[in-house]
């Protein structure tokens, strides 16, 4: 009967929270999500830990002097305008990502989902927004671009020897025209061929690129 009548209280207990709103409290509070909520002047009402967390200002420091755009950089400020502008019209939410200003100075990605909020009267009070950090997204995306780059720097360079080894292996070529071939493949396997030349010195006798022009920026090497 005990266990019964807990299980029957704590089904009540579930309903009142619904009844009254405080599962939204407890969700505000407790998500790990940052969240905030602002006035329809962007003044910032209500944020939870993870958005204090996020900016690394208190709720107390947003809630007196700041609005979003206070912590926004200002590239952004046109476009989220006329965005949150469409929100508050249509009154449908939307996703986009941005960056906000953190206290220290630094900036942070994020993706925000941005929604109005109404009042018991169906009336228009404010916007609210959910955020997730995009920190490490953008990192693993960043590093995913930097090993396709070099993965194809790679490719690049291995094609260029591959190719002088099977101009080199050519019957009856002479010698001046490997080098010159030679000459013509190696700027196409740089990582700046549009800025790129060459030139190959064998016995006093050169075979260049048709843009070659001799500058203070270059890379040298005897063959052996």
């Amino acid at each position: 009967m005990a266990k019964r009548w807990a299980r029957k209280q704590t089904g009540e207990d579930a309903k009142d929270a619904v009844a009254t709103g405080k599962w939204l409290e407890s969700l505000f509070h407790n998500s790990k999500d940052p969240i905030a909520f602002a006035d329809i002047n962007g003044n910032l009402q209500a944020v939870n830990r993870a958005f204090e967390d996020l900016t690394g200002y208190s709720r107390d420091e947003l809630a007196e002097k700041k609005t979003f755009m206070d912590i926004t950089p200002k590239k952004y400020t046109d476009f989220e305008a006329r965005l949150v502008g469409r929100v508050i019209e249509t009154g449908v939410s939307a996703e986009f990502e941005k960056e906000y200003i953190r206290k220290d100075g630094s900036r942070v990605p994020i993706l925000l989902n941005a929604f109005v909020v109404k009042n018991e009267a169906d009336e228009l009070i404010g916007t609210g927004a959910i955020l997730k950090d995009l920190t490490e997204r953008k990192k693993s995306e960043e590093e995913k671009e930097t090993l396709l780059h070099d993965i194809g720097q790679r490719v690049k360079e291995l094609n260029c020897l591959y190719t002088i080894a099977k101009i080199a292996a050519a019957p009856n070529i002479p010698l001046g025209e490997v080098c010159q071939k030679t000459a013509e493949i190696i700027p196409p396997s740089w990582q700046h061929p549009e800025i790129t030349c060459a030139r190959i010195i064998v016995h006093d006798q050169e075979y260049k690129t048709a843009n070659f022009k001799k500058t203070k920026w270059l890379q040298a090497a005897d063959i052996i």
